[in-house]
């Protein structure tokens, strides 16, 4: 009795044990919220690191398009890589970037930020994004004029693993942390394989990869395409193209041809050449790019052709203008078009029937410039269209895909048949809404 008394007595009451679960629990629950917040910071840090990644790569992209567009000496090409991690692209080491491997139709390196005009993009851990740029989209343009450079240009660079891509003309790289024997120093900064994994750190051939996060790989890669770039170059081609043809109708007014209210080239059909003798001119086809008639090309008045224009334009005519379409009105063109042999009408009549956006070129204005907008049908002075990025080449899976010896359709360029069917001057604004097609540049 007395025993069992102490054992009670130093027995822990009730509420002793009640709140030592308590505290038990509280301890637990403490963990467990440490635990929980723990996880959620790294899964919110991944994610910031991830979205910094991303941004880069898509300024990355977005620079690159630009450069493509604005370029003067190659309208559509490519910086070289920085082969020194200093931001600025290569020179040129003949017609190659510097550490060119014959036959490998890359070229790697840093993104050259400068050169592009970026400011120092870092992905998400804080290294400078890598590039790789195929051959032909980043060539000297010294190699002119026999290197022509259009949308019917795909790239060379192929992408395998969970995000294939074929015909890739760039590829940037966010370089992620360093893993297994990756070492990351000044002097191993510009060493690929301490920074990109497998395939991406070999730039002696243009295959690259894609992945799954993993311990030995987490490089981050966003390929482009011809898709990619073409629109916004092929924007820029035809506007300046546009700017040209006021110029010449300009020169040729002052020359008194048409009365005194100018005119523009005949078309080419074949060879680069206005076709413009008599019996045998035509007013749509192909912009002359190595002859003009009636007045050739920086002669009188009319303006010189830059060297992107005439590259490619020999016979078969590979450029610039062997991917547009040049049609010009029959009373603008030398003496009314009297001995136009394909004119069907007076004018150029061109279609709106699906409200599609059109490039409306005013003349007389200073400076001359072309507004996207929604045209009225009507005629029309002068068209131009472009046929956007080739998804294959050559576009009609066989040649010939635009005949020269002949006027029949033109297959695989324009998706309406009103546009391809090369035998009269009815046009229509295209039916497609995606700019990676085709697309109209009007004067009236």
């Amino acid at each position: 009795m007395g025993d069992r008394s102490r054992c009670a007595r130093n027995s822990p009451r009730p509420s002793e044990r009640g709140q030592a679960l308590i505290i038990i629990l509280v301890l637990l629950g403490l963990v467990s919220v440490l635990f929980v917040f723990n996880a959620l910071s790294g899964v919110t840090l991944t994610n910031e690191r991830n979205n910094i990644t991303a941004l880069a790569l898509a300024q990355a992209k977005q620079a690159l398009i630009g450069y493509a567009a604005s370029d003067n000496n190659r309208p559509g090409s490519l910086p070289c890589p920085d082969s020194n991690n200093g931001g600025s692209a290569d020179l040129f080491a003949g017609s190659d970037c510097p550490g060119y491997v014959g036959g490998s139709n890359v070229y790697l390196g840093r993104l050259p930020w400068r050169t592009l005009r970026l400011s120092d993009l870092r992905d998400g851990n804080g290294e400078r994004l890598w590039y790789a740029v195929s051959r032909n989209f980043a060539m000297n343009p010294t190699c002119m004029p026999n290197c022509p450079l259009n949308s019917d240009t795909l790239g060379q660079l192929t992408v395998t693993g969970i995000e294939p891509t074929s015909n890739a003309v760039a590829i940037i790289f966010a370089p992620g942390a360093p893993l297994g024997s990756q070492v990351r120093s000044a002097a191993t900064q510009n060493t690929a394989a301490n920074y990109l994994e497998g395939e991406n750190a070999d730039g002696t051939n243009s295959i690259f990869t894609t992945a799954a996060n993993s311990s030995t790989f987490n490089d981050q890669v966003l390929a482009l395409t011809n898709a990619d770039f073409m629109p916004a170059v092929e924007q820029r081609v035809a506007r300046e193209m546009m700017s040209i043809l006021q110029k010449y109708k300009a020169a040729t007014a002052a020359l008194g041809y048409n009365g005194g209210a100018g005119v523009y080239p005949w078309a080419d059909r074949s060879d680069g050449a206005s076709d413009g003798w008599s019996g045998d001119a035509y007013n749509h086809n192909r912009f002359p790019c190595t002859a003009a008639l009636p007045v050739d090309w920086g002669t009188s008045g009319t303006p010189s052709l830059p060297g992107w224009l005439t590259n490619g334009c020999t016979s078969p005519v590979t450029g610039w203008t062997s991917v547009i379409y040049y049609a010009v009105a029959k009373n603008r063109l030398e003496n009314s078009g009297s001995i136009c042999s394909n004119c069907s009408a007076s004018t150029l009549t061109v279609t709106n029937s699906s409200n599609g956006i059109a490039d409306l070129c005013l003349t007389g204005t200073v400076p001359f410039k072309c507004t996207p907008t929604v045209v009225s049908t009507g005629s029309a002075d002068l068209v131009l269209i472009t046929p956007g990025s080739a998804n294959a080449y050559p576009r009609c899976g066989s040649p010939p895909c635009w005949p020269t010896s002949n006027f029949n359709p033109i297959v695989g360029y324009f998706a309406d048949a009103e546009n391809s069917d090369n035998s009269n001057d009815n046009y229509v604004v295209p039916s497609s809404t995606n700019y990676d097609r085709n697309r109209i540049y009007i004067v009236r």
